[in-house]
């Protein structure tokens, strides 16, 4: 079995061939937006790998909110919205790789909304050479996102069209600075998590047990 990046690769490389056909563009790719491209494929490619190998057919959730993309401890270095989602997620929708099976949405008179999912098709693994079994351990090592997350809830008021006030709340992610402590819980987090993904326990397996 090919290497898991290369296989990226050159499946990123073959959406770039595509591209001509249904979305040309008006002049090349820089080296550096190039960069990005392959950077932004493999970021997907794994995050819907690891959905399929969790669940045959399981959808992923993908932002399509701009303000989650802001350069920040919590979007991995190099991935944009712009490339990201306009330039790689959206062109594998356009040719069938991907497919939208929930629209987000979001609310500010509630704070509520759920964001868009996709699922992988049967286009999509055929440029890749996976065995559900194995994949997991495949992708142990290509952690893109902090495992530590620092959130604060918010309160806001909203007026509804009768002029009643009411009080919602919401999360909001913050900066913060690493500490020995943290990068000790980082790392903790990190070989607890690589060894869920080497020993993936399928829900039919356990119910036999």
């Amino acid at each position: 079995m090919e290497n898991l990046y290369k296989q990226i690769t050159l499946f990123a490389h073959h959406l770039i061939e595509r591209e001509v056909e249904v979305r040309p563009r008006k002049n090349k790719r820089s080296k550096s937006e190039h960069e990005k491209f392959l950077l932004s494929v493999g970021w997907l490619c794994k995050k819907l790998l690891a959905a399929h190998a969790s669940h045959k057919g399981a959808s992923v959730r993908i932002s399509r909110d701009k303000n989650r993309y802001k350069a920040g401890r919590y979007v991995p270095k190099g991935v944009t919205y712009t490339v990201a989602i306009e330039g790689v997620l959206d062109l594998m929708e356009i040719l069938g790789y991907v497919e939208m099976t929930n629209r987000g949405h979001y609310s500010r008179d509630t704070g509520q909304g759920d964001q868009t999912r996709y699922r992988l098709t049967d286009a999509f693994l055929k440029h890749f050479e996976v065995v559900s079994s194995t994949l997991p351990k495949q992708l142990v090592g290509y952690e893109h996102t902090d495992p530590i997350v620092l959130q604060k809830r918010i309160e806001r008021e909203v007026i509804d069209n009768d002029g009643v006030v009411t009080t919602i709340t919401e999360k909001k992610k913050l900066p913060y600075e690493d500490t020995p402590q943290i990068i000790k819980w980082r790392d903790n987090l990190t070989i607890i998590n690589d060894c869920i993904k080497r020993h993936w326990v399928d829900q039919s397996d356990a119910l036999d047990v």
